[in-house]
Parts: C-alpha cells; structure tokens; sequence
C-alpha cells in the first residue's frame, strides 16, 4: 500500500505541471460565464417580475447545470482528461522506465484513475461553488428578484452525472493507456 501512495504522490507532482489542473478549473468558469452571460445577465434590467417568470428563472439553473454542463462542457472534460493525464508517458516515452520501476503496470493506472476521479469530482464541486456564487451575486445585483439556490438539487444533478460519467471514464482511460 505504501508504493501506491509513492505513486499517487508522483503522479500529483506531473499533474502540477500539466494542463490538466488549468482544465479543471478552466471549464468550470466557461460555463459559469456562458450560463451567466446567456441567460442570468438579462435578468438585471427587470424591475417587475411575474409569477410565471420567476418559477422560469428559478428552475433555469438547475436545468442549465444539467443541460448545459452535463450536455457540453463534462463530457468534453471526461474525454481530454484521460488523455491529458497519460500524456506526460506518452510524450517522453517514459514507459519503458516505469517498466523497470518496481511497480506493476496496475498499481500505475490504478493512481492514474483515481486521478482523474477526483479531479472529475473537483471540477463538479467547482461548478457547483460558482453556480452558488452567480447566484449570490444576482441576489445582491437584482434584488427585485428574489431566488433561492437549489444547492441540494444541483448536487444531485452534478452527482448523477458523475456517476453515470464512471463508466466512461473508464473506456477512456483504458484507450489512453492503450494508445
């Protein structure tokens, strides 16, 4: 057990230097900003607010969480983020050395799944801080508009999508390895 937390921690010391930390946090603030810009900035300028509006506008987060996010930007990080998380063997043509190390080949793409596990968490957790945020700020920008956060709904949105993103991500990380 001791060697696979050498390995974890080695493989936290590529990833420091990798793109894969900046995808993590990067995509997350894409879709705040696309989810923000497309349908929360118009919201600003209304001064009389309709009952049928706000049920709207209250569900459209958590709809653009699912829609949006689990439509577009998570699966695009579920499938550069085993690829990037490989990429660092692949391009210096390391392998050779990490079959010589006293490890097995296993143990290496065990800690590179979890890897790419908990980053796949980390960014959902990202997601759901800046959809709190976004949400927080238009209370206090519009406070004509009275909305709630849904924190419980979106987390269960976020967390079914990294469930059903589990599989997958498993393909993917066997074809990384492979190819």
């Amino acid at each position: 057990m001791d060697t696979f937390w050498r390995l974890l921690k080695a493989e936290r010391e590529k990833l420091r230097r990798s793109s894969c930390i900046r995808m993590v946090w990067f995509l997350p603030l894409l879709f705040i900003l696309a989810e923000f810009f497309v349908f929360e900035y118009k919201l600003f300028g209304i001064t009389n607010v309709s009952d049928e509006l706000l049920k709207i506008v209250d569900s459209a987060q958590i709809k653009m969480a699912g829609a949006l996010w689990g439509g577009f930007f998570y699966p695009v990080l579920i499938a550069l983020l085993p690829a990037l998380i490989f990429r660092a063997e692949h391009r210096n043509k390391t392998w050779r050395r990490l079959g010589a190390m006293p490890v097995t080949a296993a143990q290496v793409f065990a800690a590179k799944t979890v890897w790419v596990v908990v980053l796949s968490l980390a960014s959902l957790i990202t997601v759901w801080f800046l959809l709190w945020v976004t949400r927080s700020v238009l209370h206090f920008a519009a406070p004509q508009i009275q909305l709630s956060f849904h924190g419980w709904a979106i987390a269960a949105v976020l967390g079914w999508l990294w469930l059903g993103s589990l599989p997958v991500m498993a393909i993917y990380l066997w074809i990384s390895n492979r190819i």
